[in-house]
């Protein structure tokens, strides 16, 4: 497992250079096609889809405190529900590929030397992983299983999931059958921003998804409606009329921008307006009083 902190630095660095690329968010008004064409012709930008989504699965937030966890359950005699209770905090912040090669790899070392209770639970949660992973609808991992056919998201809102680390279509996603199992589900679009739920297919079934807006605008302003540094430094909107659009500061007024978005004209027209103020006084006579 030590080879996981050497993939780390392999993630860090391709996610950086991800980073470093232009996120194309689209206006309302531009359909999904004017992205696609507009990204064919420039390589070198991203959909702020591609940017979400290489975000979540080559996440590792978390990830070396759960190996030191691993590796200590493998050398003792940790019971599981001990470590799957840290499982599930790690997917509340973040389940990558990483975090998935991990369990899978605790899986494949532990599976030999547990007992017959503990060793159902780790069957089921490796079935449950590799059926995400390869989409293997017709194999039962459990006498109970919930379907997600009736999952409530517009696949036209969010087209694509990530379940656990493993990306997917959100249509595909509503053929799968899962068993209760807390899983970490992330629903990505270019509109909207990205919906997270940690739990079982059950209670996602529950769920009202929120429709909330990437970028808000005023005039011919955009800012985003959440935080996120690299949106908001190399974050552009894609215009209908296929121009793009810098981002303004997230949070700040729309007045606040003035000067900023005017200064070419704006510097000028005060200096004219300070020469005419000086010339309709010049033969006026002023009194300063002081006490």
């Amino acid at each position: 497992m030590k080879n996981f902190f050497a993939l780390l630095l392999l993630i860090s660095i391709n996610f950086s250079t991800a980073a470093s690329q232009t996120t194309i968010i689209p206006e309302r008004d531009t359909s999904a096609e004017e992205v696609k064409k507009f990204l064919r012709k420039n390589s070198k930008h991203v959909s702020v889809l591609d940017y979400w989504s290489r975000r979540e699965i080559d996440s590792h937030i978390g990830l070396g405190p759960l190996v030191e966890d691993f590796e200590l359950a493998l050398r003792s005699k940790i019971p599981w529900k001990d470590l799957e209770a840290r499982l599930l905090l790690a997917k509340k912040v973040s389940f990558g590929r990483e975090h998935r090669h991990l369990l899978m790899d605790y899986f494949e070392k532990r599976l030999e030397s547990v007992n017959a209770s503990e060793r159902k639970a780790l069957i089921l949660y490796a079935c449950v992983e590799n059926k995400i992973e390869a989409f293997e609808s017709g194999v039962s991992c459990a006498s109970r299983e919930t379907s997600l056919l009736k999952l409530p998201v517009q696949t036209q809102h969010y087209p694509l999931a990530i379940v656990d680390g493993v990306e997917m279509s959100t249509q595909k996603l509503k053929h799968l059958s899962l068993p209760s199992l807390s899983l970490r589900f992330v629903f990505l679009s270019m509109d909207w921003l990205p919906y997270e739920f940690v739990g079982t297919p059950e209670d996602l079934l529950k769920q009202k998804i929120p429709l909330n807006p990437i970028v808000k605008a005023s005039g011919n302003l955009y800012q985003l409606t959440k935080f996120d540094q690299h949106l908001e430094d190399r974050g552009q909107v894609l215009l209908a009329n296929g121009e793009l659009t810098r981002l303004a500061k997230f949070g700040s007024e729309p007045d606040s921008n003035c000067w900023t978005n005017n200064k070419k004209w704006a510097g000028p027209t005060l200096l004219i307006l300070a020469a005419a103020l000086v010339y309709s006084q010049k033969d006026k006579t002023f009194i300063i009083q002081t006490p």
